[in-house]
């Protein structure tokens, strides 16, 4: 990948961490059922996964 494309990449999945995270934890705390702990784990991974792999795409 050249610069340019690494860079997109790199704020595309900030922007997958952010959504992830928000998504996940905001709908289940204003979903009927509530908040579960298995979408508080979930999305508090895969915020940490993305994030993970930006960082490290940004970094080389």
């Amino acid at each position: 990948m050249n610069e340019k494309q690494r860079e997109d990449v790199v704020k595309f999945l900030y922007d997958l961490a952010k959504l992830t995270y928000t998504g996940l934890i905001i709908g289940g705390i204003i979903s009927p059922k509530g908040l579960l702990w298995f979408h508080i784990l979930f999305g508090v991974c895969a915020s940490i996964i993305f994030f993970i792999v930006a960082y490290k795409l940004r970094k080389e």
